[in-house]
C-alpha cells in the first residue's frame, strides 16, 4: 500500500526542517566581513606601529595584503598607527552574481 500524500509530506517535512533551520542559523551568524584582528596581535614588536612585514601574516594573498596595507596607511609613511588601524572601515563587499 502506498503512503498517502499527507504522510509522505510529513516525513519529508520532518526530515528537511532541521537541515533548513541549521543552514539558516549558520547564514544568520556569518558576518559580512570576518572579524578584524586587534592591533596588538599584529604589532608583533610592540612599537605601536604595524610594518608591512608584520601585516604580511594575514590569511590573504600577498597582493591583497599590500593593497589593504596601502589603503589603511592613510599618511603613506609605510607604517600603520593604531589610530589609522582603528579608524579604517573595510569597503563594502561586492557580491558575486
Amino acid at each position: 500500500m502506498k503512503n498517502p500524500p499527507r504522510a509522505t509530506f510529513i516525513k519529508v517535512f520532518l526530515f528537511i526542517t532541521p537541515l533548513l533551520l541549521s543552514s539558516a542559523c549558520a547564514m544568520a551568524n556569518r558576518p559580512e566581513h570576518p572579524p578584524k584582528p586587534d592591533f596588538s596581535s599584529i604589532d608583533r614588536d610592540g612599537n605601536g606601529l604595524i610594518s608591512l612585514s608584520e601585516f604580511m601574516n594575514q590569511r590573504r594573498s600577498e597582493e591583497e595584503i599590500k593593497i589593504i596595507f596601502v589603503h589603511i596607511d592613510i599618511d603613506g609613511n609605510g607604517q600603520i598607527s593604531e589610530q589609522e588601524f582603528t579608524s579604517h572601515k573595510p569597503p563594502p563587499r561586492q557580491h558575486k552574481n
